[in-house]
Order: C-alpha cells, then structure tokens, then sequence
C-alpha cells in the first residue's frame, strides 16, 4: 500500500497575521458602533478571522508520526 505525502504548509509572513488582527479589530469596532451595516461587518469579521487562523495554522511545525 503506499503512503499519500501529507501537504507540508509554508510559513505566512508576519504581516499577513497582523493585517488580519488589524482587520478583524477594526471590523469588530465599527460593527459594534454601527458605522458599518452588520451584515458587512460580520462578513469582514469571519475573513478576517480565517486570515489569522490560516496564519496560525502556519506557523505550528508538522506532526512527525
């Protein structure tokens, strides 16, 4: 049988975490003080929030088995 290679993610730059800490804060903060209409900003708040989990998810090393 042979063994399927598991994808191997490369490190995101350091920039691409804080633009998405950046973001999702200021997506937060005009949601909640109305500047923005909420639909909008929920939509910016769950992409921002998968850009900062993909930077996460690239940073923790691969599981050696």
């Amino acid at each position: 049988m042979k063994k399927t290679k598991k994808p191997v993610f490369q490190p995101l730059p350091g920039t691409f975490m804080m633009m998405g800490i950046i973001g999702f804060t200021v997506s937060l903060i005009y949601t909640i003080s109305g500047r923005i209409d909420p639909s909008w900003g929920v939509s910016f708040i769950i992409v921002f929030l998968v850009i900062v989990l993909a930077s996460i998810k690239s940073m923790t090393p691969p599981a050696k088995i």
